[in-house]
């Protein structure tokens, strides 16, 4: 520290300048955290929303019989020819609005149904598993997916 002359209080110049870089630092650390945690908020609101919309395919498709079911094996939302069968196309014409509207333009989802069920390379006779996926871009990571699964005997 500097010597002061006579009587003088208060801080001198080096003293102010490192106590406003040591709150310049906080204040960078706080506002890297605060960007952190917006692009969780909003990777978490994308993840919710797909789980849901997935989520509402595999409870119509629970409704449908097997024979129903079986129709929506290879449907791609993003290839209106998966789903052009009269079964299908309604129910998948909706979700696809339902993607595009409440998650992303650029989401999209696949089903496939495999009879009998593959699990862990094992096909299990008797068994189908409906697969759902709902895929969005995500940032500079690629594409982020939710895939919900049933099976049903």
């Amino acid at each position: 520290m500097l010597k002061r002359i006579g009587n003088q209080k208060g801080f001198t110049l080096v003293e102010a300048l490192l106590a406003i870089g040591l709150l310049s630092l906080a204040l960078l650390t706080l506002m890297s955290m605060f960007t952190v945690s917006g692009r969780m908020i909003i990777t978490s609101r994308q993840r919710t929303e797909a789980t849901y919309l997935a989520q509402v395919l595999m409870e119509r498709l629970t409704n449908e019989t097997l024979a129903t079911v079986a129709q929506f094996n290879g449907v791609d939302t993003r290839n209106a020819t998966t789903f052009s069968a009269s079964a299908t196309n309604g129910i998948v014409t909706s979700w696809k609005d339902q993607l595009e509207n409440e998650l992303r333009t650029d989401a999209f989802g696949t089903v496939q149904v495999e009879s009998p069920a593959i699990i862990d390379g094992t096909p299990m006779d008797g068994l189908t598993r409906t697969i759902v996926r709902v895929f969005w871009p995500s940032g500079q990571s690629g594409l982020s997916q939710v895939e919900l699964f049933l099976l049903r005997r």
